[in-house]
């Protein structure tokens, strides 16, 4: 039974052992479905807990990393050094948690109501 299990979940399926009767047949289709689908799960959650585990040890690695000129100038967006908003934004990009592209939209949208170029918003 075991191995049926195990061949029937990896969906093998060699066709060694075949179900006789009708109600093994209707027994092998649930259990066809849910075997299958619960390895599938299983796989997908591993998967999903390894680039999570990756993720974060490249997160603590670049909080780490000293700064460097490279680096720098990586982050440096506008040519005039590194500010705050800059380095925040900059890092979240090279985690790969927001991308550049879900940025600028806000970037823009700041920029049209900072009628008085000041880079600070306020309610006049």
């Amino acid at each position: 039974a075991l191995y049926h299990c195990w061949v029937t979940a990896t969906t093998v399926g060699y066709g060694d052992v075949s179900m006789r009767t009708q109600g093994a047949r209707a027994w092998s289709c649930i259990h066809i479905a849910v075997a299958v689908g619960t390895l599938g799960a299983f796989i997908g959650k591993a998967q999903e807990l390894r680039d999570e585990r990756k993720k974060q040890v490249q997160r603590v690695e670049l909080l780490k990393k000293k700064l460097d000129k490279d680096l720098i100038c990586s982050l440096d967006q506008e040519g005039n050094g590194v500010d705050k908003t800059e380095f925040v934004v900059g890092m979240l990009v090279k985690l790969e948690m927001v991308k550049w592209a879900d940025v600028e939209p806000f970037i823009a949208q700041f920029e049209m109501l900072d009628v008085d170029g000041s880079g600070r918003l306020t309610e006049h």
